[in-house]
C-alpha cells in the first residue's frame, strides 16, 4: 500500500471505492507500475547528447535521499554507432554534484508531485564507488546503430531499487571511432511503504 502521507488518498474508503467500477460495480485492477503512474509516482526523463567524440565520456548523477524508494526500470539508449561501455556505480562520492537535469516530469501530466531524487549533469566525481552493473554495446560496421533496453543487459534489463541515501552514476563511454549522437530514457518510480 503507498503511504497516505503524500495526500492522494485520505483514508481507507476511498481506497477501496477506487477498486471498483463506477457503472457495472466490478472489481478492476490495474499493474503496480500502472498504478503508480496514475496516483502521480513515476517519472521520466529523455534528452540527446549530440557530438559525443571518440573516447568522451558522458554522465548523469542520481541522487537519491535518505528514506527514499527509488526503483529504476531499465533505460533505453539508442547510438549512431556501436562500440559503448555503460556502466552504473553505487556510492559514488563527489566534489560537485553538477546541474540539475530540468526535463525530468511527472508522467501524470495532472499530477503536482515532484519527484525526489535528482537527476544531474556534470558532476565532478571523485570516486566511482561500486560497479554493480555494466554492458557493452558492441561495434557496428554500417554505422546504422545499436540499440539497448536495460543498463543491466541488452536482452531488456531488469528494476533496480536504488540504495536510499545514496549517489549513483551512470556512465557513457564512446569507443567508436568516431563522433556519435545518442539519446535516452530514464524512467523511475518512487514509493513508500509502511515498515
Amino acid at each position: 500500500m503507498v503511504d497516505t502521507f503524500k495526500g492522494y488518498r485520505p483514508n481507507g474508503t476511498s481506497e477501496h471505492r477506487k477498486i471498483l467500477d463506477p457503472i457495472i460495480h466490478a472489481v478492476t485492477t490495474i499493474d503496480h507500475k500502472g498504478r503508480l503512474a496514475h496516483d502521480g509516482f513515476y517519472f521520466s526523463t529523455v534528452g540527446k547528447v549530440v557530438g559525443t567524440e571518440d573516447g568522451a565520456i558522458s554522465e548523469f548523477l542520481f541522487i537519491v535521499p535518505a528514506g527514499a524508494d527509488i526503483h529504476l526500470q531499465p533505460v533505453t539508449m539508442s547510438f549512431g554507432s556501436g562500440d559503448i561501455d555503460i556502466e552504473f556505480f553505487e556510492g559514488v562520492t563527489t566534489s560537485s554534484d553538477g546541474a540539475l537535469v530540468n526535463n525530468t516530469f511527472n508522467v501524470d501530466r495532472n499530477s503536482t508531485q515532484v519527484a525526489e531524487a535528482e537527476l544531474r549533469a556534470g558532476a565532478v566525481v571523485t570516486d566511482d564507488g561500486i560497479e554493480p552493473f555494466h554492458i557493452w554495446i558492441p561495434p557496428t560496421a554500417t554505422g546504422v546503430g545499436q540499440s539497448t533496453a536495460g543498463i543491466t543487459g541488452s536482452t531488456g534489463g531488469i528494476e533496480w531499487i536504488l540504495k536510499r541515501g545514496s549517489k549513483n552514476l551512470m556512465r557513457v563511454t564512446n569507443n567508436s571511432g568516431e563522433t556519435i549522437d545518442w539519446n535516452y530514457q530514464i524512467n523511475w518510480y518512487e514509493a513508500h511503504y509502511h515498515d
